[in-house]
């Protein structure tokens, strides 16, 4: 399993993570992403080299293959200095979602995005516990602040504090919904939050995780387990609309909520979350046996009662589920032949390659936590 691990990460590393070239970021490194969403105020052919959602994922993985590669330091170090030099409009502690292929820091700033900050933060901390670096440390604690003061909707009841989606645009849904508390299950990171709750002993870190998992317990489909790509209102349900902007099924399980196995996994794995558990092992449950217990049959985009909606398979919904496998012990044949299928599966395309490559650092246990 690690020699498949190098493997994908080599090839994963060498298609993907490119420099910028001339200006004042030139030879910096970005993980090669593109955008997915409206980008105000950057001139007539500017388009996005890479996202802030992409930029986290990079920078966990890099810190943890450094046992690997020889380069990891340097790449971080740099991926970071690219982070730096693209502070959101909202709280400059957080990084602008889109950053331009020119590499221009100049050019217009955009809202922060919440995943890409929640993963950027754990990444630096990951990057201190590797290398022992006092400065990454202040830089997580820095992000946490950014993160607690402009990210957290505050209420009353079970399903909150919750974090909301970052653009302070999108406080509710889009109309004609236009339903308050917007939220995303995929940001709901439950490992995250509580190995910021150890770090810092602040209680918000921890209501998070709580109010997330009731948040996900209420909106999942009693029957798959699916939940929505965004929740709306208070009590919690699927949104219609979400923001509007990416052209997604929001009704419905998709790009993003794609992720919440492998999020619920990952606390799973670190914390023993008896409810982030529950909520994979449902979905794996169902994805067992609507696919016949072999992964590489599983397709991609559903309805929240498990209905297809499209006919062909995608690693970005696959590997997710296949480290959902990992919750129960009754998953092993899903789990062994989903290993085949993620070693197999196209590290060059940046969603699918790179989620695929974090499921396997957690499936073949070299995802460590970084707190005791």
């Amino acid at each position: 399993m690690d020699a498949d691990v190098r493997l994908y990460y080599d090839r994963w590393k060498g298609t993907l993570l490119r420099r910028f070239t001339g200006g004042a970021l030139d030879g910096e490194r970005y993980l090669s992403a593109g955008g997915n969403g409206q980008v105000h105020g950057w001139p007539s052919g500017v388009v996005a080299a890479t996202q802030s959602e992409a930029h986290g994922y990079a920078m966990m993985i890099v810190a943890l293959m450094a046992g690997h590669d020889p380069e990891a330091r340097s790449i971080f170090d740099s991926l970071d200095r690219v982070r730096k030099a693209f502070p959101s409009s909202a709280d400059r502690r957080l990084m602008s979602w889109a950053v331009p292929r020119t590499g221009d820091p100049a050019l217009p700033p955009q809202p922060p995005a919440t995943d890409g900050d929640l993963d950027i933060a754990y990444a630096l901390l990951l990057a201190a516990r590797q290398w022992g670096d006092s400065d990454h440390l202040a830089a997580t604690r820095m992000a946490l602040d950014g993160i607690r003061d402009s990210l957290v909707t505050t209420g009353t009841g079970p399903t909150f504090p919750r974090l909301n989606i970052g653009d302070p645009r999108w406080a509710s849904s889009a109309p004609p919904e236009s339903r308050p508390f917007l939220t995303r299950p995929s940001d709901f990171m439950v490992d995250h939050l509580l190995t910021f709750a150890a770090l810092t002993g602040e209680p918000t870190w921890s209501a998070l995780a709580r109010a997330a998992l009731e948040i996900l317990v209420r909106v999942s489909h009693p029957a798959t387990g699916l939940v929505p790509d965004f929740v709306v209102d208070d009590p919690p349900v699927p949104s219609l609309t979400g923001t509007a902007d990416e052209g997604l099924c929001y009704a419905g399980y998709d790009l993003n909520s794609c992720r919440v196995p492998w999020r619920q996994a990952v606390a799973t794995a670190h914390f023993g979350v008896p409810g982030s558990r529950a909520i994979a092992d449902r979905m794996v449950r169902w994805a067992r046996s609507k696919f016949d217990d072999d992964p590489a049959a599983m397709t991609a985009v559903f309805s929240l009662d498990g209905e297809g909606k499209r006919g062909r398979g995608a690693a970005h919904f696959t590997s997710p589920m296949i480290a959902a496998g990992i919750t129960d012990a009754a998953h092993q044949r899903w789990l062994d032949r989903g290993w085949d299928f993620m070693k197999s599966s196209n590290p060059a395309r940046y969603y699918g390659g790179s989620l695929t490559l974090l499921c396997m650092l957690l499936a073949s246990g070299n995802w460590w936590r970084p707190v005791e």
